[in-house]
């Protein structure tokens, strides 16, 4: 029998005639509003050897009632709910721990996979075993997310052009790089994509597989008003440049304390730049946002001068 090799494992002819066992996880937090056309368009897969894992992170509203009466009857669903609330990357981390499923597929909580999603990344990765990470594009915008097979770390380093809940990657590769770490409170793919590149290939399916739901005060919303997630991915490009030169980084070395060899002084580049950007986009309430961050941390006082008129104007222009 003909055996096929990668760094990642070899398989038989005979293997790749059976279907590999995919875990799609979603987290749920206070999203009860969100539960049942999500969770549907998940049980709708077409792809069998499919896992289900909906994990409820102690939500203090009713989304895990809602979630058991959604998947009641479905023998391809493990619902778990957390004692205490770890935090969307401490979860992310527990849960693919405990599959023993090849591949691990993420699905937002909220938003939609498209019937075939699952079953499509499957195949590109049964097709191309040098690929470790494969996402797909998203029905929201009108033009390609990406014009490219493969993503570099060139690509991501740019811009992360991967959509958390549409990637599906192989559990091997993902192990070999630590998974998920826990300091990356947001931007833990980031992070994650960024090391996984450097031992395997990434690559953009050109099909529009999954439609992202748009939460008022979601996490991640809520988050980007702080400046965290400006910061953070500064952070991660930081750790990943010293990855390349030394095989290693501070926070591997360090913990936490590794964030201190990171130069705050970048912080201020980072939020002027998206502050442009957001000007650019026309994007008012971003822009306002980005001001406040920015007059907090300035210690030049013409600069915070100049940037409370500029915000005045902005809120005044919103009338």
């Amino acid at each position: 029998m003909g055996e096929i090799s990668d760094r990642f494992g070899s398989r038989t002819k005979s293997d790749m005639i059976m279907k590999p066992k995919v875990a799609v996880i979603t987290l749920y937090y206070n999203r009860r509003d969100h539960v049942v056309d999500s969770i549907n368009s998940l049980l709708n897969q077409t792809y069998e050897n499919l896992e289900i894992i909906i994990v409820d992170d102690c939500s203090k509203d009713d989304t895990y009632e809602i979630i058991q009466k959604t998947v009641t009857n479905s023998s391809r669903v493990k619902c778990l709910k957390n004692e205490h609330n770890k935090g969307f990357t401490q979860t992310l981390i527990d849960t693919i721990n405990n599959t023993e499923a090849e591949y691990i597929a993420i699905h937002g909580a909220g938003d939609i996979s498209l019937p075939t999603r699952i079953e499509e990344q499957v195949k590109h990765l049964e097709n191309n075993l040098q690929v470790g990470v494969v996402t797909t594009d998203i029905t929201n915008s009108k033009k390609s997310k990406f014009h490219k097979t493969e993503i570099t770390l060139d690509d991501l380093l740019q811009k992360n052009r991967i959509t958390h809940g549409a990637v599906m990657f192989r559990k091997k590769p993902y192990d070999e790089v630590g998974g998920y770490r826990t300091f990356f409170t947001t931007r833990q793919d980031k992070d994650l994509w960024f090391r996984m590149s450097l031992i395997t290939k990434i690559h953009f399916l050109n099909k529009k597989l999954y439609e992202l739901v748009e939460i008022k005060k979601s996490v991640s919303q809520t988050a980007s008003l702080t400046g965290m997630p400006t910061l953070i991915s500064g952070f991660a490009k930081f750790l990943i440049l010293e990855r390349i030169k030394t095989g290693t980084d501070s926070l591997d070395l360090f913990g936490a304390s590794g964030a201190l060899y990171y130069n705050p002084s970048t912080a201020n580049t980072l939020f002027y730049k998206n502050l442009r950007i957001n000007i650019l986009q026309k994007n008012i309430n971003n822009v306002i946002s980005y001001l406040n961050i920015l007059i907090k941390i300035n210690t030049n006082r013409f600069l915070i001068a100049a940037y409370k008129i500029f915000r005045k104007l902005l809120i005044y222009s919103k009338r």
